[in-house]
C-alpha cells in the first residue's frame, strides 16, 4: 500500500525535486506551496508523513507541526522541518512545536529518502544528524546514525543524480532574477 507525504514549500524548485526524489518509491508525493494549503490539506485528507518549510507564506513550518501535533488524531504524523543552509536552527522551538525531523536545504535526495523512511518506522528523531528524543524509550543513547543511501540499482541514482543540480539551477536563477530587477529599479 503506498503511503502518502505532504511537502509544503513556496519553493517550486523544492516541490519538484520532492516529487521528483520519490518518484520511483511507493509514496505519494502531494505538494502544496504554503503552510495555510498545507493545513488545509491534512483536515481533508491526513497523510503519513509531513515535509514544511520553516518559513513560508501564511503559516510556517512550526505553525503546520504545532497545528498536526496538538490534535490527537493528528499527533502520530511525523514532521520534518525544511531550513535554508546557513538559517539557524532554534532546537528548543523544534522539540517544542513536536517536529520529529529537520532536514536543510539544499540536501541530497538519498537523505531524504533515508529520514522519511526512518520516520515512517518510527525510528528516533533526528536534527542536523543528532538525536533529539532524550526519552526515546528503545534505549536510544543520542549518538548520531550514519545515513546511508539504499544500494538498489534500480534506474533511481540517475534521477536522483539530476535532482540536486536542479535544485542548484533553480536556485541560480532565481537570484538572477533577484539581482536583475534589483539593478532595474
Amino acid at each position: 500500500m503506498s503511503q502518502t507525504l505532504l511537502v509544503a514549500d513556496d519553493s517550486a524548485t523544492i516541490r519538484r525535486v520532492i516529487e521528483l526524489t520519490f518518484a520511483d518509491e511507493d509514496i505519494r508525493v502531494i505538494a502544496v506551496g504554503n503552510g495555510q494549503q498545507a493545513i488545509d490539506r491534512i483536515k481533508a485528507n491526513p497523510p503519513d508523513i509531513v515535509l514544511a518549510d520553516a518559513r513560508m507564506p501564511e503559516r510556517d513550518g512550526y505553525e503546520v507541526a504545532t497545528f498536526i501535533k496538538e490534535d490527537p488524531a493528528l499527533a502520530h504524523i511525523p514532521v520534518v522541518l525544511l531550513t535554508v543552509a546557513g538559517e539557524p536552527v532554534d532546537e528548543d522551538r523544534v522539540r517544542q512545536v513536536g517536529c520529529d525531523a529537520v532536514l536543510v536545504k539544499p540536501f541530497a535526495p538519498q537523505v531524504v529518502i533515508s529520514r522519511v523512511r526512518e520516520l515512517l518506522g518510527g525510528r528516533p528523531a533526528v536534527v542536523n544528524d543528532r538525536a533529539i528524543a532524550s526519552d526515546d524509550p528503545r534505549g536510544n543513547s543520542g549518538t548520531p546514525r550514519p545515513v546511508e543511501a539504499e544500494g538498489k540499482n534500480d534506474g533511481r541514482a540517475a534521477r536522483l543524480l539530476w535532482a540536486g543540480p536542479l535544485f542548484v539551477a533553480g536556485t541560480l536563477v532565481l537570484v538572477y532574477w533577484w539581482l536583475s530587477s534589483r539593478t532595474r529599479r
